[in-house]
């Protein structure tokens, strides 16, 4: 869509076109993000407040981390967003044996290594789904991670249900593939209980990875 820009985010003035230390900015993006996940618009059953999504966006902000939003510029207002943060684990806010699945470090610890990336949060106003956004979101943000040269792979996570399967489908064609272990004889998903945000209850989410091709320097 022509009418639609796609801009870098954060909150330091000096590191993007869309600071969240600018209130209104930040009150846009609480909002959105509250709209994306309520359980009419999401196979989410999750009911962020506006103080959940504020907190996890301060945490947000104390990580090494990099957003795209997408805007449509005709009565700018922001329709998309997607983000994620680099796993130091020299971050305090990271401990990876307590964030992820064990089978995650079993079967790629290289995660953890300060080279691997999570992509976070990826998500559309509900009125423009269907447009290719999301796909330009996820596919721009990679684009960045390629090019930065600390970065050597990704991981997301998604849930694991018929509910979910467009995203599952979109990250495929993005390059991710399912993250799996050796149960027995059989290769089985890596997968993770969550619990709801606001609500009782939990489900199940697909861990999954990427190696990105970006020439990285010697180390």
């Amino acid at each position: 869509m022509s009418n639609i820009k796609y801009v870098p985010f954060g909150f330091s003035g000096n590191e993007t076109s869309y600071p969240l230390n600018d209130q209104c900015n930040r009150d846009d993006l609480i909002e959105i993000f509250q709209e994306v996940f309520t359980a009419e618009n999401s196979p989410y059953d999750e009911d962020w407040s506006y103080e959940d999504v504020d907190g996890f966006l301060e945490d947000t902000s104390q990580m090494d981390y990099t957003g795209v939003l997408a805007v449509d510029s005709t009565v700018d207002e922001l329709v998309g967003f997607a983000w994620g943060y680099r796993i130091d684990p020299r971050n305090d806010l990271i401990d990876p044996e307590e964030k992820f699945p064990s089978e995650v470090q079993n079967v790629k610890p290289e995660m953890y290594d300060g080279d691997g990336f999570m992509l976070d949060e990826i998500g559309v106003d509900p009125d423009y789904r269907a447009q290719g956004i999301g796909t330009e979101l996820e596919s721009r943000l990679l684009e960045e991670l390629d090019e930065d040269t600390e970065i050597e792979r990704v991981m997301q996570r998604t849930q694991w249900s018929g509910q979910n399967i467009p995203k599952l489908q979109l990250d495929n064609n993005m390059g991710f593939d399912v993250l799996t272990f050796q149960d027995g004889r059989a290769d089985k998903p890596v997968l993770q209980e969550v619990e709801f945000v606001g609500k009782d209850g939990s489900d199940e989410r697909a861990y999954l990875t990427q190696e990105l091709e970006g020439e990285k320097p010697c180390k």
